[in-house]
């Protein structure tokens, strides 16, 4: 048999198994998200304006007991709200308006609407260790002192015997490096910094190895705390 007759035979020639094999599948793609996370609504979420990120609308949603515990941030506005969990979406209720939000994981994005407002697309995987997310508990001060800026408030209970302070400090939305300092109830942070337009003081105590405490969050720009169901 000439080679053109081997060509020719039938695929049960050892030769051209290979050839004749029905070859696999082709896999189907990947979605935009693999690897993301957004197959959950837990985690941090961000708007974008253009190709920036925009710090002013985020949102962060932990899991809690058997529901949602969400953390909103619009402007100035900030609102520590409760969902069930249920489905890629929950609802919530936000000064008397409802609270919606729902995944799409085609397009890697978290469509939020709130009240009346325009709805919001959100992308995930913000690091949330660098902005603030706490709602405000009460009212700090901010005094401008050349290049640097010192932001104080009171407390209204002292630290426990035996513990120690801690804070962060947060100027526009971004956590700085400051020296703390604190007097009975006055808690203060120093900071070479331009005067921000936003401040933020998160006050904890460390009590010996259990983890800090969160004793308040003082603020400076924004609007009043809100906190609902």
């Amino acid at each position: 048999m000439d080679l053109t007759s081997r060509l020719s035979a039938p695929c049960g020639v050892a030769l051209l198994l290979a050839a004749c094999a029905e070859e696999p599948p082709t896999p189907p793609p990947a979605p935009p998200c693999a690897g993301a996370g957004v197959e959950s609504l837990v985690g941090d979420w961000v708007a974008t304006s253009g190709a920036r990120v925009d710090l002013t609308t985020r949102l962060r949603i932990t899991r809690q007991d058997a529901g949602l515990s969400l953390q909103w941030v619009r402007g100035s506005a900030r609102a520590a709200l409760t969902a069930p969990a249920g489905g890629p979406g929950f609802e919530a209720t936000l000064d008397g308006q409802p609270f919606v939000g729902q995944l799409h994981p085609e397009r890697c994005t978290l469509v939020v609407r709130a009240g009346e407002a325009a709805p919001v697309e959100l992308l995930p995987s913000l690091k949330g260790d660098a902005v603030p997310w706490a709602t405000c508990t009460e009212a700090a001060e901010l005094r401008a002192e050349g290049d640097r800026a010192v932001l104080s408030a009171t407390a209204q209970a002292p630290l426990p015997e035996g513990c120690v302070g801690e804070a962060a400090l947060y100027l526009d939305e971004r956590r700085v490096d400051g020296a703390l300092t604190i007097d009975g109830p006055r808690w203060s942070v120093e900071v070479a910094a331009a005067a921000p337009g936003k401040a933020e003081l998160h006050r904890a105590s460390r009590c010996g190895e259990a983890p800090p405490t969160p004793l308040g969050v003082a603020c400076v720009g924004h609007d009043a705390p809100s906190a609902v169901q």
